[in-house]
């Protein structure tokens, strides 16, 4: 009796692992994505500044590809805050070897870091950001989940959000941003557009 209880108990074992392993066999399996990755770095130092205003109705994604200390202070605003001794914005020499992409939204609620990068890849000379934004963030533009953003009855004034992610200097000819799987815009560097929209960082 306990040798055939043994076998009964075996051929159940193997039944249910060879089952197991049946259904993890059959599961998809992620494809990588297409092109080279590329090593990045998301820059969570705390300067003491933010991104300029823009016209968030007319251009709801801001973005940038900054190479230059020259460029970062085109699109940054310093702003003193008592007590406070962080820097104002990175050391220039960062931009000997590295580059900064940078995409910000305007949110009428948001969670605190509510832009998360997926991964960052180059195919040819074209790079492609992909990220998403996490969830509970609320946009200030069509999209929005609150369509009074912004006003008195909303529960916040809308604030804006940016991410900086510092990327190997390269000769890249266009940055496609793509943002929860769907492409939100581009910069053609190769054309000398480095930045979108264009005021007011290059006409302050």
């Amino acid at each position: 009796m306990n040798s055939v209880v043994g076998g009964l108990s075996l051929r159940v074992t193997l039944g249910i692992s060879l089952g197991v392993m049946g259904l993890t066999a059959a599961e998809p399996v992620p494809t990588p994505p297409a092109g080279t990755p590329v090593v990045y770095e998301v820059d969570r130092t705390f300067y003491r500044n933010f991104v300029k205003n823009w016209d968030d109705q007319a251009n709801p994604v801001m973005m940038a590809y900054i190479r230059t200390p020259e460029q970062y202070q085109m699109v940054f605003n310093s702003a003193a805050v008592m007590w406070e001794k962080s820097v104002f914005r990175p050391n220039p020499e960062i931009f000997a070897t590295k580059s900064i992409v940078l995409v910000a939204r305007t949110f009428n609620d948001a969670v605190a870091d509510p832009f998360e990068v997926k991964y960052m890849v180059v195919k040819g000379r074209v790079l492609e950001f992909h990220f998403t934004l996490r969830a509970g963030s609320m946009l200030c533009d069509g999209r929005s989940y609150n369509p009074k953003c912004g006003s008195v009855e909303s529960k916040w004034h809308p604030g804006k959000r940016w991410i900086s992610v510092m990327v190997p200097k390269s000769d890249i000819q266009k940055l496609v941003f793509i943002e929860n799987n769907t492409e939100v815009g581009s910069l053609n560097i190769s054309a000398g557009q480095w930045v979108s929209p264009a005021s007011p960082f290059l006409n302050p």
